[in-house]
């Protein structure tokens, strides 16, 4: 899963991030599911969870990060001079 944008006006301070390959951005998407995961199980009033709340991902989980991830691209890729920004305004 990578969120590439292409959104800049101007190669020239573009900013891109490969995170280090495939592995490392696969790796760096699960320690995010993991974290909201706990995140979401730490605060739902549970006290006792079974095995399965934990160690399955839920859609919301992934949908949760896929809006984090989007939300990190677009507003480093699309500072306030990309075209994403002059569309929104």
């Amino acid at each position: 899963v990578q969120f590439k944008t292409g959104c800049c006006d101007h190669e020239m301070g573009c900013r891109t991030n490969r995170d280090n390959g495939n592995g490392r951005t696969v790796r760096n998407l699960v320690d995010d599911l993991v974290r909201l995961m706990s995140s979401r199980l730490a605060t739902d009033g549970t006290s006792q969870h079974t095995r399965g709340q934990l160690t399955t991902f839920t859609p919301e989980d992934l949908s949760e990060l896929a809006l984090e991830k989007a939300d990190e691209t677009l507003g480093r890729a699309c500072a306030t001079d990309g075209t994403l920004d002059t569309l929104v305004q």
